[in-house]
């Protein structure tokens, strides 16, 4: 019975850790419309830093789900493919609506990253036969 509650509990936070990640890259958009890149990397700090918070926050999402029972290279896996593919959907829909190209090539580009480091500690570092071996 507990286990069931810890696990309602989990889904819960994982939900709302999510949420704050859509929230945060809801606020990159906004922050990138009304401030004006020019290059400077000081006027790109506030636009890409709920960037930053956002990649944390689903990496929190998938860690509340997935628990503590995984091997560790199928975890940090799990997450960065998830980071990476919700970044990379989120430069696709922000090149579709025009928004500047700071956000959608540099989500994109991120996004990338984390799917071929997924795939590193998946495939190359043995993610995966650790999670074959533990199911059996």
């Amino acid at each position: 019975m507990n286990d069931g509650h810890e696990r309602n509990h989990n889904l819960l936070y994982s939900i709302i850790a999510f949420a704050i990640a859509c929230g945060l890259l809801y606020l990159s958009v906004f922050l990138s419309q009304h401030l004006r890149y020019n290059g400077s990397f000081i006027l790109a700090f506030p636009i890409v830093l709920p960037l930053v918070f956002a990649m944390v926050s689903v990496g929190f999402s998938v860690a509340f789900i997935m628990g503590n029972q995984y091997p560790w290279f199928f975890r940090t896996g799990i997450m960065s493919l998830a980071v990476g593919i919700t970044l990379s959907i989120f430069g696709i829909v922000t090149y579709k609506y025009g928004i500047t190209s700071l956000l959608w090539a540099g989500s994109i580009g991120v996004g990338v990253l984390f799917i071929l480091a997924a795939f590193v500690r998946l495939i190359i570092r043995g993610g995966l036969s650790a999670y074959r071996k533990f199911k059996s």
